[in-house]
């Protein structure tokens, strides 16, 4: 019985320091259960939508005439939205305050903003390229810098194009879409 009462004491214990707030963020009291709450939602969430992006890919595949990278852009940019969504919806559900949030946001925003504008460039001009289709798989290209060859795939952020000596290049999308 004596042990019995000790581990009925230890566990209260651990419960007790799992539930003990070391830090306030946003109105909300952050312990290690609510951060393992906050983790387990968002995963959660990530794999259901991760899960609806395949679905949404192959049911716009077989049952639009869209393209398949367009259809893959379609899929993607939904995932994205959809992502920030449920991480904002989480958080608010979770009981964090986002309104005292906004700052923070606001400047993480803008640094990441300048340390990513060639990859959000790219991204873009990766999302333009696929959807308007100006240039598709098998297409000739001259770019400036005098490099010529057939445009092998592309992807969201770069294309690849073998020259004519067999030699694969990697192209920022941004040149396409620019130049």
């Amino acid at each position: 019985m004596v042990v019995c009462n000790h581990l009925i004491g230890l566990w209260e214990i651990l419960v007790a320091a799992a539930q003990y707030p070391f830090v306030s963020l946003g109105g909300a009291e952050i312990s290690a259960v609510f951060l393992f709450k906050t983790a387990a939602l968002l995963a959660l969430a990530m794999l259901v939508l991760q899960r609806a992006r395949y679905r949404t890919e192959e049911a716009l595949e077989q049952r639009t005439r869209l393209a398949p990278g367009t259809a893959t852009s379609v899929a993607t940019l939904g995932y994205y939205a959809a992502a920030v969504l449920a991480v904002l919806i989480i958080l608010g559900a979770v009981g964090i305050n986002l309104t005292q949030l906004t700052v923070i946001f606001g400047v993480l925003g803008v640094g990441i903003g300048f340390g990513l504008k060639n990859i959000l460039n790219n991204f873009v001009s990766g999302i333009i390229l696929l959807a308007e289709q100006v240039i598709k798989v098998g297409d000739v290209v001259n770019l400036k810098d005098d490099l010529t060859g057939e445009v092998k795939k592309i992807a969201i952020r770069y294309t690849v194009i073998r020259t004519v000596n067999g030699d694969d290049v990697i192209v920022p999308n941004s040149e396409f879409v620019s130049g």
